[in-house]
């Protein structure tokens, strides 16, 4: 406008040409150059009164703080950032315009933030925790490419390191960091309650991808589960996905139940609406597992997804459902033949390995519900306890279905079963012959023969190359169903000659004296098994003496009581031979002759003298019931143990220890302190006087101490004692 401007302009401008012809170097213009545009000059531009309304000038500055800003944003810029994608979601609704720019800002969001030093991190927390919060909000209001851009961002920022920075004075966040943040914004809840309202196909499987990236924490999980995530996820497996929207949606349900809260996960699935998912989702899936591999797979993680929601969940509806009746169903085929079940004419099980890990898995999942009355019955009706039975063979006469190794741990995994199912189904184990069958395994696995164990699984520790494996596990139900309560079972054991198998089990295969617990646990349980065959009936007391049991228990009584505290369950198998005498010998005047014959009496004594106290109540108890046969006082009067110790000064020694834990208070010559006569039931009046710690073993002892002194009476004192 003004000539002399003009002139001046075209001056320097002849100026700079000059120069740049004598010197051949372009010269630096003194004019200012043009300030960068920066996230504070973006939200004053959006807020100033005079240009709040100018939306062109708004985009183009979006645009260039999109554009210098490729590296990310600092941290110190944070707050402004999210007071301007707060503006931005305002005007969304009426400006459709910013749809664009603020899907570049959320892409940038994704990159690691920079900080200028290395406390930044923690100083700006907050500052993160706010801007992610926003753009929760984002996907509330926004629209679905915004929805989409939101959360992949925040896939990104959780998972991505990123590169290096180009300036040197800048650092990039650490991932751990990132994930840390994610976690305590609580970003996670608000993309899954948006994953339960939205309609829209690509952002629900965006959001699906993101929230499974997510839940791979602990807390992140409990965040999803506030708002009711693993109800929303399971619901969205009746919709119409495609197999990896499926595989995904599985996985993701798997980790809240697994990661997250487990109680809570499993009460939100814990509906008929989600049960009746689960089963149309899971017969779908085993229709179709010839399919391929990955078909398999998602149908095996679906039984898994349903053993921890009946884990964690007693009142899941599995029974009402009918889910239940057709997973005995499945399980138990083609073990059990059925006839008029469309279903299961395209199930057809291989040796493949997803094929065994669903029958394992179907195994385990009776178990869990075996606490459940109502599934019991479902089970019993199915013949559950049939179809385990079919393991319980010799491993040799099994069929072509399954190879040797995944057959044994097929049938030890079924035993163990067993032992928890049969004790409550006892019709059902008699209908299956139950005795016979264990009876012929135990056979089997005493005999000697060329088959040798695989040892693979966990079932199977310590049975490689031998049957150690099966015959622990057949011990170990055989004791279940003996302890049952039942006599009827009891019975047909001994009826079918049990009770001599028993005594030749512990004198042939088990009787090595190898320290080694799988080895002492097979003896306890033989032990007890013996017991509860014998008790509370003559009869058998008698053929147990007569087939050599006594001398098959007296051995355990010799033991080294130092290695009661070793850790192997030695304790465990010296209180069953002492359990065993009790049970199987005391009230046969038969039996107790011959244990006294095999000094039993004095390796009773002896232990009863160094044993530990909580085991003398037993050992006390076993030679104080003896004591009734005459016969029995005259070998403890010959007894003496260390150091010449006689009966008496034992019974006295025992009768001090039990004042001692009863903490009776006496006074000088040894005489009770308040109370000229003592009795145990009576309270002692003196303050110093506390109650025993263990009322009930203290009184059991004391009791049987007097008994045993007043049965061998008392004796002649020549010197002060």
């Amino acid at each position: 406008c003004f000539p002399g401007n003009k002139q001046k302009i075209t001056s320097n401008s002849i100026w700079l040409s000059r120069a740049h012809e004598t010197t051949g170097v372009m010269a630096m213009a003194t004019l200012p150059d043009k300030p960068m545009m920066t996230v504070q000059r973006v939200v004053g531009l959006m807020t100033h009164r005079h240009s709040e309304g100018m939306i062109e000038r708004h985009l183009k500055a979006l645009k260039a703080l999109v554009k210098n800003s490729r590296q990310g944003f600092l941290l110190s810029d944070l707050v402004e950032l999210s007071k301007l994608f707060t503006l931005c979601c305002e005007r969304l609704s009426t400006s459709p315009e910013y749809e664009q720019p603020v899907c570049r800002l959320v892409k940038l969001c994704s990159l690691p933030f920079l900080m200028q030093r290395a406390s930044d991190e923690n100083t700006y927390a907050p500052s993160v925790i706010e801007l992610l919060s926003t753009l929760g909000k984002l996907l509330e209001v926004g629209t679905s490419p915004i929805q989409i851009q939101v959360a992949e961002s925040i896939s990104i920022f959780f998972t991505d390191p990123g590169g290096q920075p180009l300036l040197e004075d800048l650092q990039l966040t650490k991932l751990s960091y990132n994930a840390a943040i994610v976690e305590r914004s609580a970003v996670a809840g608000k993309l899954m309650q948006v994953y339960g309202i939205v309609e829209d196909a690509s952002v629900k499987n965006t959001l699906l991808n993101t929230l499974h990236i997510l839940s791979s924490t602990i807390t992140n999980c409990n965040h999803m589960l506030t708002v009711g995530g693993a109800r929303l996820v399971c619901e969205s497996l009746a919709n119409d996905i495609t197999h990896k929207e499926l595989t995904v949606t599985v996985e993701l349900l798997w980790n809240l139940l697994e990661n997250g809260s487990k109680i809570q996960a499993s009460s939100q699935v814990s509906n008929l609406k989600c049960m009746r998912i689960l089963r149309s989702v899971f017969s779908n899936l085993m229709v179709r597992a010839y399919a391929s591999v990955q078909v398999r797979q998602l149908r095996n993680d679906v039984l898994v997804i349903c053993n921890l929601i009946a884990a964690n969940c007693l009142d899941a509806p599995f029974v009402e459902s009918e889910f239940l009746m057709d997973l005995c169903i499945f399980a138990t085929h083609p073990e059990v033949s059925r006839t008029g079940k469309d279903i299961l004419r395209t199930v057809k099980l291989t040796q493949e390995h997803e094929d065994f890990e669903l029958k394992r898995l179907f195994i385990c999942l009776l178990v869990t519900f075996s606490n459940d009355p109502a599934a019991l019955r479902v089970m019993s009706e199915c013949m559950v306890l049939l179809g385990l039975f079919s393991y319980v063979i010799p491993n040799d006469k099994a069929g072509p279905e399954w190879t040797a190794a995944q057959f044994e741990e097929l049938q030890l995994l079924a035993l163990s079963c067993l032992c928890n199912l049969a004790p409550l189904r006892i019709e059902d184990y008699t209908v299956c012959q139950g005795n016979t069958r264990l009876l012929i395994l135990l056979e089997w696995c005493i005999r000697h023969g060329d088959f040798g164990g695989h040892g693979n699984s966990f079932h199977g520790k310590g049975g490689r190359g031998n049957r150690m494996a099966q015959l622990r596990y057949v011990l170990r139900l055989i004791l279940n169903m003996c302890t049952s309560g039942n006599d009827i079972i009891r019975q047909d054991f001994t009826d079918q000659g049990a009770t001599s198998l028993f005594i030749g089990l512990l004198t042939s295969q088990l009787r090595h004296d190898k320290d080694d617990a799988i080895l002492i646990e097979m003896k306890t349980d033989t032990v007890i098994i013996l017991s509860s065959l014998c008790e509370h009936d003559l009869h058998r007391k008698e053929l147990f003496c007569s087939t050599g049991g006594i001398q098959a228990i007296v051995p355990f009584l010799r033991m080294d009581t130092r290695k009661l505290s070793c850790g192997l369950g030695h304790h465990r198998l010296l209180l069953a031979a002492v359990d065993c005498i009790w049970c199987a010998i005391v009230g046969s005047s038969l039996a107790e002759e011959i244990l006294l014959e095999n000094e039993g009496i004095f390796l009773l004594l002896d232990l009863l003298e160094c044993c530990p106290d909580n085991m003398k109540n037993q050992v006390l108890g076993v030679i104080t019931d003896m004591s009734e046969n005459p016969k029995t006082i005259q070998h403890i009067l010959q007894w003496q143990g260390k150091k010449c110790t006689s009966p008496w000064s034992l019974i006295a020694k025992l009768w001090k220890e039990e004042e001692e834990d009863m903490q009776v208070p006496r006074e000088y010559m040894n005489t009770l302190a308040g109370v000229s006569s003592y009795s145990l039931n009576s309270v002692l009046p003196t303050q110093h006087y506390s109650p025993p710690r263990n009322t009930t073993t203290v009184d059991g002892s004391t009791a049987d101490i007097r008994r045993h002194h007043a049965s061998i009476g008392q004796p002649a004192i020549t010197s002060r004692q």
